[in-house]
């Protein structure tokens, strides 16, 4: 639970903060505070469908195990998790249903990637070439270095993934729904990485900040968790596709990018669990 709570509390910190900063600058140019605001936020409307799936997802799977610490005292309304239960459950309907959300992130993606706004061609091809050179992948020699190029290889394998699909598809893509939502699963779970990543590579550069040693547990645990669900996504797009010959591509990227170095990862979720239990409440900042 602490685990999916710091990251996503990187995420939506991620994104607030990038939306603040296009709004001041847009502001700094003379345009109107209540338009930059709004700019801004379209901008950023990717990230903003992100933060809202994966908070209410999030949220849920926290409630759910809440009420199984509780037992059968979780049903009773005595217990603050009978109310939380039938309240979270709305999150994932209103401000767009989580399905909505999903085909959104994935049009608007596309969308800027043909209108030149992302730049999806050049990383997708040297992708590509790296595939077609067969490349072993080097994970440095230091934890942090590990985890930096695990986040780099499951960009690459998104970014391969969303480009050969949408290849294949062309404007068919928007009838592929569940095809769509793979992609869109994909995007959601390398930002939430990521952003948790950045997040304490910034405690660990700013000196008024303070990077824990239980920082690295939630980051290999993460990176852990975030490439198996990436690569249960993968395959199962994989097999929506009728010629197993369309989807060779995404299976080299997935073989290639998909393998992370061994740990021991019960050691650090029990880290983690540990730490929490000695403060007895949410610490990390």
């Amino acid at each position: 639970m602490y685990i999916k709570i710091f990251a996503l509390e990187a995420l939506v910190y991620r994104t607030a903060n990038a939306i603040d900063l296009l709004r001041h600058d847009k502001v700094a140019q003379g345009r109107p505070y209540m338009r930059s605001k709004t700019e801004a936020l379209k901008d950023f409307s990717i990230e903003c469908a992100i933060a809202k799936v994966y908070g209410s997802e999030v949220q849920d799977y926290i409630v759910d195990e809440g009420l199984q610490v509780y037992g059968g005292m979780g049903y009773s309304t005595e217990a603050p998790m009978e109310r939380l239960y039938r309240s979270v459950r709305i999150s994932r309907i209103f401000e767009g249903t989580n399905e909505i959300n999903r085909l959104l992130i994935v049009k608007e993606f596309l969308k800027k990637g043909l209108k030149g706004e992302l730049d999806l061609f050049t990383p997708l091809t040297a992708c590509l070439d790296w595939l077609e050179k067969n490349e072993g992948g080097d994970y440095g020699s230091s934890p942090w270095s590990e985890l930096l190029t695990i986040v780099a290889h499951l960009k690459s394998l998104t970014l391969v993934v969303a480009g050969v699909t949408a290849q294949k598809f062309l404007q068919e893509l928007e009838e592929e729904q569940e095809i769509v939502t793979h992609i869109a699963n994909l995007l959601i779970e390398i930002y939430a990485l990521e952003s948790a990543v950045l997040r304490v590579r910034k405690l660990k550069n700013d000196p008024n900040l303070e990077a824990k040693a239980i920082h690295m547990d939630v980051l290999h645990a993460l990176a852990f968790e975030t490439s198996s669900r990436m690569e249960a996504s993968v395959k199962a797009l994989m097999f929506s596709f009728d010629d197993p010959e369309d989807a060779v591509q995404i299976k080299n990227a997935l073989a290639a990018y998909s393998t992370v170095p061994h740990r021991n990862i019960k050691k650090h979720k029990r880290a983690v669990a540990n730490y929490f239990i000695a403060e007895t409440r949410y610490t990390l900042g």
